[in-house]
């Protein structure tokens, strides 16, 4: 009996009719192709329904439907960098996360996390009495020494082109910046909003409001009323209003 034919029989046989949770999960654990290959990679012993599922519960699978919860965690367990974020407008949450194959910062001068300078200026970036944003830039960085990314020293628009066709291309290239344009001159800043356009890559920039000019009428309110606030665009059209450090979102709505 495989793994597929041993979770059918556990929701027939087993789960129905004493737990329809349990019937469902082990019914649908059956039919997907990547969870099976994840219980597949555990011992023979450790596959059983029971413990699989026990163990699902364990690190946080919410009771109810197998598809209706947003699966965000990666195998390894939740990362120890976590982000509070206030949500408004019901945003597209994703039901998984993506699958990165690639990471590449660009800075005029990027610091290196493990340098004990380049961290002590880190830390001076925070703000005073902001401990929680301190202890995670600090989890942030232990992340980045154990898988550190390419880093390349250079300014924005002499490299941007060159390293987005320098990916795969079977990947999805997706540029992302916050608070980045605004250290741009308007010149600057036009030069880098016409090579996204015309690379045709994933653009999401998360920059002060008129930052990123957008077409008129795009904005719910004008720029001075959001002060407060960042505007999130992608490719160019405006999304969202965001707190600067990530703390809130809220989703416009269309149409």
């Amino acid at each position: 009996m495989d793994t597929a034919q041993r979770y059918r029989r556990f929701a027939r046989f087993e789960a129905h009719g004493h737990s329809p949770c349990y019937a469902d999960w082990s019914r649908r654990t059956a039919d997907d192709t990547e969870v099976l290959a994840l219980v597949e990679s555990l011992p023979a012993a450790k596959r059983q329904p029971n413990l699989v599922l026990a163990s699902a519960r364990y690190v946080g699978a919410p009771q109810g439907p197998f598809d209706d919860r947003p699966w965000l965690d990666p195998w390894s367990g939740p990362s120890p960098v976590r982000l509070s974020c206030r949500t408004m407008s019901d945003p597209p949450v994703p039901d998984r996360l993506p699958a990165v194959i690639g990471r590449v910062g660009v800075d005029l001068n990027p610091l290196d996390v493990g340098d004990a300078e380049h961290m002590r200026w880190l830390e001076c970036l925070i703000w005073p009495e902001q401990q929680e944003r301190l202890d995670r830039l600090h989890r942030a960085a232990a992340i980045a020494r154990a898988d550190p990314p390419e880093l390349i020293g250079g300014d924005l628009n002499d490299t941007i082109e060159e390293l987005v066709r320098a990916a795969p291309g079977n990947a999805q290239v997706v540029v992302f910046g916050s608070a980045v344009l605004a250290y741009l001159d308007a010149d600057e800043r036009a030069r880098f909003v016409e090579t996204m356009r015309e690379l045709g890559c994933t653009w999401i920039a998360n920059e002060g409001c008129g930052v990123v000019p957008v077409g008129r009428g795009l904005l719910p309110k004008p720029c001075s009323e959001t002060r407060d606030r960042f505007v999130l665009t992608e490719d160019g059209v405006p999304v969202a209003y965001s707190g600067p450090h990530g703390q809130s979102l809220e989703w416009f709505r269309r149409g």
